[in-house]
């Protein structure tokens, strides 16, 4: 039997009450002038009424990690697009961005600074993105080193490589 990736410890610190200073650091952590939500308020108006709007939604907060229940309004998401070109004529000249809810964005931001310890020890190190000091730069150097690999193996069965076009998974409108 293989142990657990997180430990019992990393576990309770993972599950444990939400407590105000973790709702505060969350909202000021956030990039006040970021695009607000389709409810019109970005990060910049929970910053400047803090002292107005901590107690409701430090309940708020409290609540949806108490229950697990997320009123529709609050997960509502706008996609919009962002031409990438002057004149765009095509969809694929069109960048999809979400506009997610600021609260939503807290309580994401909330369960981030609770992973962000782990993350580099659960996160495979082929892995590349949502851990500090890894790039997908880092990728170019191991794809460069498994085709110059691939040169020695001329003639052996079981290996391959695949290039897959990133740009068509990331950047459409289906």
């Amino acid at each position: 039997m293989t142990s657990p990736i997180v430990n019992a410890e990393e576990n309770v610190d993972l599950i444990k009450p939400v407590t105000d200073e973790e709702i505060y650091d969350a909202v000021f952590q956030m990039d006040p002038y970021k695009a607000p939500g389709s409810d019109g308020f970005g990060a910049s108006f929970y910053q400047d009424h803090w002292v107005v709007i901590k107690d409701l939604l430090c309940v708020a907060i409290k609540d949806f990690f108490r229950y697990g229940k997320l009123l529709k309004e609050v997960n509502h998401t706008l996609i919009t697009l962002i031409p990438k070109v002057a004149n765009p004529e095509t969809t694929a000249q069109f960048r999809p961005i979400s506009l997610c809810n600021t609260l939503y964005k807290i309580l994401a931001k909330i369960l981030v600074n609770r992973m962000r310890p782990i993350l580099q020890r659960i996160i495979h190190p082929t892995q590349s993105a949502f851990v500090p000091h890894r790039t997908i730069h880092d990728n170019i150097l191991i794809a460069h080193e498994i085709v110059n690999k691939f040169k020695h193996l001329k003639g052996k069965k079981g290996y391959v490589a695949l290039k897959l076009d990133m740009k068509k998974a990331y950047d459409r409108i289906e």
